[in-house]
């Protein structure tokens, strides 16, 4: 055998163990990618540490609202929402017993807030109640085509609906039937904003695919879709366009706009387990709360970069927050460890 053909004999021999080594390091990294898809979604908060010294005070909540599952704000009025009813009222109200507390069916979903936040709907089947935070007892009931599990009232009185069990988002408009819009996937929430001088931004969230996906409602369109870090946990609305995200299993804090389409504008690595989140509209910042510390920050987001701003302690099992109008910082333990009121955080700004 001349050198020739020794030399074609290991090329040859060479190539097939590169080939062997491409294809075991190709199954590799499809199994490790496999692994990490499997890994997405379905995000759980975790269960805080029992031990707790919370920031400010912390009222005792009736029992019909003792588990905290959601708390949403208009102007200084709060509405916190237990298993089966839902309390309306200030901060003073709450402290003194005055609160208005209504029952919910056990149909009933979570509250949304209105893109404009004067009013909160929340889907109960087959009806959608929506609530006057200034009127709270006067609750008014509109029946629906189609059940759903989520619903947001928008600017132009329009309802927008959506369906865990379904890939609808439905649009009811006063005197018309309503619009069908199918999207990319079910919704476990819907959240909506006002965009100055356009559309409102309305998006649906899907917890178990952690994904969030732009509606084009004006257009009767769905929009573009995009996945929110490894297991979102909540989103609320900000402003002007804005949204917030918790990435519960991938410990992030994401800040979305949705003026035109659904884009990421900002991601910042945050203490573990965030779940609520929360617009602070006195002091412009992005809060989010982590259950597995007990400690929710505050964050600037008007730099290209994130920067923490404020930090507290939080009760156990801060599943719910929210901001009002004046600053004070509202958070609800999920676990019977009461309402948390901070009226003045402490700045932990470099």
């Amino acid at each position: 055998m001349n050198r020739a053909q020794k030399y074609r004999r290991r090329w040859v021999a060479s190539v097939g163990v590169a080939a062997l080594f491409g294809l075991s390091l190709a199954g590799c990294q499809n199994d490790a990618t496999k692994e990490l898809e499997d890994a997405m979604g379905n995000a759980t908060p975790a269960a805080s540490p029992s031990t707790s010294s919370p920031s400010g005070k912390v009222l005792e909540l009736p029992a019909e609202l003792a588990s905290v599952k959601d708390i949403e704000v208009s102007g200084t009025v709060l509405a916190v929402q237990g298993e089966k009813h839902v309390g309306v009222g200030t901060v003073k109200q709450f402290a003194d017993g005055s609160a208005t507390i209504l029952p919910l069916e056990d149909s009933c979903g979570t509250l949304v807030p209105s893109s404009d936040h004067s009013v909160w709907t929340v889907a109960c089947g087959d009806t959608a109640l929506t609530i006057d935070p200034q009127r709270p007892q006067q609750v008014t009931s509109i029946g629906l085509d189609h059940p759903a599990t989520s619903a947001v009232q928008l600017s132009d009185g329009a309802l927008a609906t959506a369906s865990s069990d379904d890939n609808a988002i439905r649009i009811y408009r006063a005197g018309q039937e309503p619009t069908t819009i199918t999207m990319d996937g079910s919704a476990t929430e819907l959240a909506a904003v006002n965009v100055p001088g356009g559309t409102d931004a309305l998006v649906r969230v899907d917890r178990a695919e952690t994904k969030i996906q732009d509606v084009h409602f004006a257009d009767d369109e769905q929009g573009g879709t995009l996945r929110v870090g490894l297991g979102v946990g909540r989103v609320a609305a900000g402003r002007d366009g804005l949204f917030l995200a918790s990435d519960t299993n991938g410990n992030r804090l994401m800040i979305y706009t949705g003026d035109d389409v659904i884009r990421l504008h900002q991601s910042i690595p945050v203490d573990e387990s965030p779940w609520a989140v929360a617009w602070d509209p006195k002091r412009s910042l992005a809060w989010v709360a982590s259950t597995a510390t007990n400690t929710a920050v505050g964050y600037r987001i008007s730099s290209g970069v994130p920067e923490e701003q404020a930090r507290v302690t939080t009760v156990p099992d801060a599943q719910s927050m929210g901001v009002l109008d004046d600053g004070t910082i509202v958070l609800g333990s999920a676990s019977g460890h009461g309402l948390s009121i901070i009226s003045q955080p402490d700045s932990s700004a470099q």
